[in-house]
């Protein structure tokens, strides 16, 4: 008996529309099902710094956020999906199926969010700190941790 094959489709088709008003609906409209501190449970980030995060990377000008085109997924599932699987710590494919995306797709928004981080906040919260802003460091670790020069 010969083996038969499924007929798979090598693509799956994904209605980012209908994710994009999944995410409005649960989370992100005013009378969301989650609410706010529903965001924040699942997010771990407040609704109004996640409002800030796509208002900065949208007006970063990252070709990855643009959603120019018409058949990409959202900017707020691009960020969502990242924030989320960094707050459960788990694999970028554990939500792909909620945000309606490929795991490459998936794959790919880890990636870019981490370099849009970057980017975008590098000068803000990434700059190396001066002398005085080092020794105000190790003084806050001394106070709180009671162990010097860590």
């Amino acid at each position: 008996k010969k083996h038969q094959y499924l007929n798979r489709s090598s693509r799956r088709d994904f209605n980012h529309s209908f994710a994009t008003q999944m995410i409005y609906s649960d989370f992100l409209s005013p009378e969301s099902l989650h609410g706010d501190a529903g965001f924040k449970s699942f997010f771990r980030i407040s609704k109004c710094r996640f409002q800030r995060l796509l208002e900065d990377i949208g007006n970063s000008g990252i070709p990855f956020y643009s959603t120019r085109g018409g058949r990409s997924c959202s900017l707020e599932a691009k960020l969502l999906l990242p924030l989320k699987t960094l707050a459960y710590g788990v694999s970028y494919t554990a939500f792909s199926d909620y945000f309606h995306m490929s795991s490459t797709q998936s794959q790919e928004a880890c990636h870019q969010f981490d370099l849009a981080m970057v980017k975008v906040y590098e000068k803000e919260y990434l700059k190396q700190p001066n002398p005085v802003e080092l020794k105000q460091i190790f003084e806050l670790h001394n106070t709180k941790h009671k162990f010097p020069g860590m």
